[in-house]
């Protein structure tokens, strides 16, 4: 999940990328091919499927042809799955999986605290703010 782009390489052999959902303990998920040596611009475009939402780490080493590693820096990335919908059918508030979630009101008032269940009856109308404990995401959710 992540482009990059060189101006020019000098004897660069691969790139690793490393994730993290911490900040610390990056682990290897990838390797792309590097240019070797090149003096015009190239771009790279390596996906990583993350299902799981919050703010997720990436990591970027250059490995030279003779081992050397340049650290590329670190970058956060904020990804959204929650997913959360309201069934106006059935009245019920559907979450991406069981865990903790805060219902707020538009004045932030707590509403309903759902712990350890998917779906859960709610009957109110209006603009909502849902919490993930888990993931730290809020979702809007207005029901009318």
């Amino acid at each position: 999940m992540g482009n990059w782009k060189t101006a020019a390489e000098l004897n660069n052999d691969y790139y690793e990328i490393f994730h993290s959902k911490t900040g610390y303990n990056f682990e290897l998920i990838g390797t792309e091919k590097g240019a070797g040596n090149v003096t015009s611009t190239k771009e790279y475009i390596f996906n990583h499927r993350i299902f799981e939402s919050g703010i997720h780490y990436y990591s970027l080493n250059s490995v030279d042809f003779n081992g050397d590693i340049n650290d590329n820096g670190t970058i956060s990335v904020q990804v959204n799955n929650d997913e959360i919908r309201f069934n106006k059918h059935t009245q019920t508030l559907h979450f991406p999986n069981k865990g903790e979630y805060h219902v707020y009101s538009s004045s932030g008032q707590l509403v309903l605290k759902v712990r350890n269940q998917a779906q859960m009856s709610f009957l109110k109308k209006g603009f909502f703010l849902v919490y993930n404990a888990k993931s730290g995401v809020v979702t809007k959710v207005i029901i009318q």
